[in-house]
């Protein structure tokens, strides 16, 4: 299996959902948005932690899948930010491509506020030193969606979560976009730079869209006036508003990965 299989990834909250609704519109694309949400969370965190996990039943459902939908179109494309951890185990298992989403922290930390998500009510850990437990409290009323547990990492570093807890929501944010840039950085220097491609989400107009579209092997794009009305949906949001401690709070934040594309302060 070596040919036109392609994982976008990110922060989450980076356009990883509007790609994927881009090529879910294309005839030769077999397109998902996270496919199997318990199975890609629980094998994140498992790895994110050094859990000693048996990883044979993720690789088994994801090569059937990529099979099946190749048997119907050209492309097999997923979108997930929860694939970030395996950016070197999918490349060696599948020979693929990788889309980086990129997007501004100030931008995803807002979105994520926006959403009510991520980090919204505190992590309870009582060995600072241990993975952190399955958060029941939070979902007691959503049980059905554990996929939201195994996807709030939080620092393994007992001194560095002692700080993090006491955080206010938007750095513990800014730590998690930083953590995740600096793995999936990390991991694309173990593989060739012809697959994978950097993308900063603030830069994916409609002729970078066009380019993506054919670099991952698509002989289909969507007309200028389809995209902008995809895109349009993203436009309408609430202004957060940060108090002088959050900006003193991020501008003092150590982000080589805001610092080498973005800069951004306040």
């Amino acid at each position: 299996m070596k040919k036109n299989i392609t994982f976008a990834i990110g922060s989450g909250r980076c356009g990883t959902t509007f790609l994927h609704k881009l090529f879910n519109k294309h005839n030769d694309i077999a397109s998902f948005h996270e496919r199997y949400p318990n199975l890609e969370t629980f094998y994140r965190y498992s790895k994110f932690n050094k859990l000693k996990i048996d990883e044979e039943p993720f690789f088994s459902i994801m090569e059937e899948s990529i099979t099946n939908d190749l048997k119907e179109k050209k492309i097999s494309f997923e979108s997930s930010n929860w694939l970030s951890f395996h950016v070197q185990e999918l490349f060696k298992k599948f020979n693929c491509k990788f889309i980086v989403l990129l997007r501004n922290p100030q931008s995803v930390i807002e979105s994520f506020i926006r959403a009510k998500d991520l980090y919204s009510i505190n992590i309870l850990k009582g060995n600072n030193s241990f993975a952190a437990g399955y958060q029941y409290y939070e979902y007691r009323n959503n049980s059905l969606r554990p996929h939201h547990n195994f996807s709030r990492l939080v620092p393994k570093n007992s001194k560095t979560f002692k700080k993090w807890i006491l955080s206010p929501q938007k750095i513990k944010i800014y730590w998690y976009w930083e953590e995740v840039y600096n793995y999936i950085f990390n991991s694309l220097k173990k593989i060739p730079k012809n697959n994978y491609k950097i993308v900063k989400v603030e830069d994916l107009n409609y002729e970078n869209y066009k380019k993506i579209s054919k670099w991952i092997g698509s002989d289909f794009y969507l007309s200028e006036i389809r995209y902008k009305l995809i895109n349009y949906s993203y436009k309408k949001n609430k202004k957060i508003i940060w108090t002088k401690k959050e900006k003193k709070l991020f501008n003092s934040f150590k982000s080589k990965i805001n610092k080498n594309f973005y800069d951004i302060k306040f």
